[in-house]
C-alpha cells in the first residue's frame, strides 16, 4: 500500500447533483482530507450489466480490478423501500470474497422521509458476508432533500463533523491492516 489509503467509493444513485452524489462529495472529500485516495467508480459512464447477464465485460474486469487494488471501501445508497437501491446491490453483486475480505468498508445512506437505518443495516450485513471490516461509524441523512444549503454544504455542521469523523476513522483502519 502506498502512504495513501486508496478507498474505492461505490454510490447507489444515478443522479447527477443529487443528495447521495452530495453525500459521497462530502465524504470523498474528508478521505482526501485524513490522508487517503477516494475514487468512485462512475457508474452512469460505465455501466455494469445486470449480474450473470454476461460474464465478460470490460467494465466488470476493470471494476473489480480496481475494488481488487483498493484499501477499503465507502458505500453510499439511497434507501428505497426499506432497503439499498438495486443500483448498489447489483455493484456488490459482481464483487466478491477476492475484493472485500479483511478490508475496512464505511456506509452511509439517504432518505426520502424519517430517520432509520435499514440500507445502512442491508449494507453492513452485505459487506459482512464477504468478510469486509464494516467500521462503527455510519452516516444516515434523513430527509436528504432538506438537508442541504444552496452551497453544496449540509445545514447541520453536526452530520459534516460525523463524516469527517467516520473518513478519518475508515482510513486509520485501512493504515492499521496494511
Amino acid at each position: 500500500m502506498s502512504d495513501a489509503p486508496k478507498v474505492f467509493c461505490l454510490i447507489g444513485s444515478m443522479t447527477p447533483n443529487g443528495n447521495g452524489a452530495k453525500l459521497m462529495d462530502l465524504a470523498m472529500a474528508a478521505i482526501e482530507n485524513a490522508g487517503g485516495e477516494a475514487e468512485l467508480w462512475p457508474i452512469r459512464e460505465k455501466r455494469l450489466p445486470f449480474f450473470g447477464e454476461t460474464w465478460e465485460d470490460a467494465n466488470v474486469a476493470e471494476f473489480k480490478s480496481k475494488a481488487l487494488e483498493s484499501d477499503g471501501f465507502l458505500l453510499c445508497s439511497p434507501e428505497y423501500h426499506g432497503t439499498i437501491s438495486g443500483l448498489l446491490k447489483n455493484q456488490l453483486d459482481w464483487l466478491g470474497f477476492d475484493q472485500f475480505s479483511g478490508k475496512p468498508a464505511a456506509v452511509m445512506s439517504t432518505l426520502g422521509g424519517q430517520p432509520n437505518s435499514n440500507a445502512l443495516n442491508h449494507m453492513r450485513l452485505s459487506l459482512r458476508w464477504v468478510h469486509a471490516l464494516v467500521i462503527q461509524e455510519q452516516i444516515g441523512i434523513a430527509s436528504a432533500k432538506h438537508a442541504w444549503n444552496d452551497d453544496g454544504s449540509l445545514k447541520d455542521e453536526k452530520v459534516q463533523g460525523r463524516i469527517e469523523k467516520m473518513a478519518a476513522s475508515l482510513v486509520d483502519m485501512c493504515r492499521r491492516l496494511e
